[in-house]
């Protein structure tokens, strides 16, 4: 029912929110240099007493929604070819005001996190920061667990969801280290599913976290902002530094929105020093939260474009880089069609998801959704059967295709998971201590792995199955070679 009233009046507020806006607004400059403090540190003053009322908190739906199977190596290829239309937000409504949360589609988890975000008297002291101020809130190794709804499996409408999301993601694995890989026992990851409106929380936050992708929200674009999102990062016209490229025409903002266009102090992690960016896939377009026939936004530079939603930046992309130290790491970008490097999936027989794992067995998941029960619901699917037994199979009938097609070299985050067999990693566990101590590779992909970088965040397994490739035998221990 909820869908059917949205459906029908989708085509309304998609109409509203499209009207073609005069321009009317006049600037005040100041410094757009991210070293430089303004005497208000660049504020506009927010009353942490009288926040406004926004929708907080996960919502039901991250509760009751069923994961489906992670997306697929065939999914990654067919995104590369696929048509993807693209938003104009200076012609057409923005998806990101349609969830109706802070600053239109940021999730935010309690009443406390607003006060936050809020500015005091600057009298008292009193400072706005970015949640990205703190270490913990970032993705460790920028690797971003997700599971995916199992709506975007069966829904003739969206039957290219999957694909414009892994076009999204392809982005981000292509230029910067970012990776998102399918969860398995990760406790802090992400949930993609059909929600209202296009949100998601900023940062990594505890457990399950919602992205939602609703409908109007399947464009490479949006899914990318809203990815971003996740990463770390804010609307790009909350910084500081706005007043020198644009001016807010907050006479034509809608009512009780007036705080979507807050402004927050300079920190090191918000601008990363680099200069603010017209430009960004994280702007709003000229017309955001407009209730008259002008913009609400208007670029201090003639012909400037705002609000694109085509993908990165070039600013979008240094910033990633930056914030994540990318220059640094063994999983530096590089340009491929597949999927990113990950750990080898857990040999430990568990439910993943404690709570809901043996009511869905109940209801017949184990057996309609078997891709992906078998996998995260092993025990309540009755999976436990050893390393060699149920536990160790390939849980696609492409598997062995996959793997004469090298796909366990150049897609292990996926292959490694649900192409176990194929990918030799049924390993007898009962092997003596002599054995397991030999220095030896015991599987044929461990070269191309241990060079992917495997050996520092797959430790538990590369470093037992691996360990000539991982360099940890005894004599690499001797002279101090060992891999850390």
């Amino acid at each position: 029912m909820v869908a059917l009233l949205w459906s029908s009046v989708w085509p309304v507020v998609w109409a509203c929110l499209s009207v073609t806006l005069e321009t009317d607004a006049r600037v005040a400059g100041r410094s757009s240099d991210p070293n430089v403090q303004h005497g208000d540190g660049g504020q506009i003053v927010s009353d942490p007493s009288n926040l406004p009322e926004l929708p907080m908190g996960k919502p039901d739906t991250i509760e009751t929604d069923i994961p489906g199977e992670p997306l697929s190596p065939s999914d990654f290829e067919k995104s590369v070819g696929m048509e993807h239309n693209t938003i104009d937000t200076s012609t057409q409504a923005d998806p990101i005001e349609l969830a109706g949360l802070f600053q239109g589609d940021i999730m935010l988890n309690s009443k406390d996190t607003l006060a936050d975000l809020a500015h005091g008297d600057p009298k008292t002291g009193r400072k706005g920061r970015s949640a990205m101020v703190d270490i913990h809130r970032r993705w460790p190794n920028g690797i971003i667990p997700y599971v995916i709804s199992q709506a975007y499996d069966y829904s003739a409408t969206d039957k290219f969801a999957r694909g414009t999301i892994a076009k999204a993601m392809l982005e981000f694995h292509e230029k910067t280290c970012i990776r998102f890989v399918p969860r398995t026992i990760e406790k802090d990851y992400i949930h993609i599913l059909k929600g209202d409106g296009c949100s998601s929380s900023v940062g990594r936050v505890t457990g399950a976290q919602q992205v939602s992708l609703g409908p109007g929200c399947l464009y490479v674009g949006i899914v990318m902002h809203e990815f971003m999102h996740v990463a770390g990062f804010w609307h790009e016209q909350s910084r500081s530094d706005r007043d020198n490229h644009i001016t807010i025409n907050i006479n034509n903002v809608q009512e009780g929105r007036q705080h979507n266009f807050d402004k927050y102090g300079w920190d090191k992690i918000l601008s990363l020093g680099i200069s603010y960016d017209l430009e960004s896939v994280m702007h709003y377009g000229p017309y955001a939260f407009a209730k008259g026939r002008s913009p609400t936004i208007i670029p201090r530079e003639n012909g400037a474009e705002i609000g694109q939603r085509r993908g990165f930046s070039k600013r979008d992309i240094e910033k990633l880089q930056k914030l994540y130290d990318c220059t640094n790491t063994s999983t530096k970008f590089t340009t491929t069609t597949y999927s990113p490097m990950i750990a080898a999936a857990t040999e430990e027989c568990a439910d993943n998801d404690q709570k809901f794992c043996q009511t869905w067995a109940d209801r017949g998941e184990c057996e309609l959704n078997p891709v992906w029960m078998n996998i995260y619901c092993r025990k309540a699917c009755r999976q436990c059967g050893g390393a060699a037994g149920k536990e160790c199979q390939d849980e696609s009938v492409y598997c062995k295709t996959w793997s004469q097609n090298q796909e366990c070299i150049k897609n292990p985050e996926y292959m490694t998971i649900f192409c176990k067999k194929s990918c030799g990693l049924c390993h007898d566990h009962t092997e003596d201590s002599t054995s397991l101590n030999r220095c030896e590779d015991k599987n044929i992909y461990c070269e191309p792995w241990s060079k992917g970088g495997q050996c520092l965040y797959n430790k538990k397994y590369m470093t037992i199955y691996c360990k000539k490739s991982c360099r940890v035998c005894r004599d690499e221990l001797v002279t101090g070679n060992l891999l850390t």
